[in-house]
């Protein structure tokens, strides 16, 4: 019976010293990912903190390019609403991935007119059922075009000439969205800017 006993005390005080490894593995592991995680955020940061310094640095000679051919040297702001995302990093709503995003997104309501920042032509429209959903281009000049994306519907066609502040696409939610709202981008001489950098929304 005192053999027993004590074989079970030792089965006992075995299981208690597997159950510790386990337990510290775990939490070894686990420290190991939040420290990744961490890492990777500080990387990251550092990272945008570098490239919003160095678009700082060529914005002067961007809106020089952009104000040199535009007629009253000024743009319209193509929907008024709440800024849900801003241009620059962030966490992306469906993967949480930190990335870049290219445009900024306005809150509106379904079917609500979105306006065409400046005078130009209609240069594309296309669906990207996976990204941009219902959206179109608009060449203003040889360096600034502009971008509206997830419309419920565009009202004009490619080829088609708009001027400043005139209807071309309505709110929606089509494409890779999560509501209805409008993702706005400004493209000068082929790269992404901030379009905050240009007019108040």
């Amino acid at each position: 019976m005192k053999n027993k006993k004590v074989l079970y005390i030792v089965i006992l005080q075995l299981v208690c010293v597997i159950i510790t490894v386990v337990l510290l593995t775990v939490i070894k592991v686990s420290n190991e990912n939040l420290f990744g995680k961490i890492k990777d955020k500080h990387d990251n940061y550092f990272n945008e903190e570098t490239v919003i310094l160095e678009e700082q640095e060529s914005a002067v000679a961007a809106s020089a390019a952009v104000s040199e051919h535009l007629i009253d040297n000024s743009l319209a702001v193509p929907l008024y609403g709440t800024i849900t995302s801003t241009f620059g990093y962030r966490n992306d709503p469906f993967t949480s991935d930190y990335v870049k995003h290219y445009g900024i997104d306005i809150a509106g309501d379904k079917g609500e007119e979105i306006l065409s920042a400046a005078d130009g032509e209609v240069s594309f429209v296309g669906v990207d059922k996976n990204g941009y959903g219902n959206y179109l281009k608009i060449k203003h000049n040889d360096s600034l075009v502009t971008l509206y994306g997830h419309c419920s519907k565009i009202t004009v066609k490619k080829g088609d000439k708009v001027s400043k502040g005139q209807p071309v696409a309505l709110v929606g939610s089509t494409g890779r969205s999560t509501g209805n709202h409008l993702h706005f981008e400004m493209i000068v001489n082929g790269v992404p800017v901030n379009a905050m950098w240009y007019m108040e929304f």
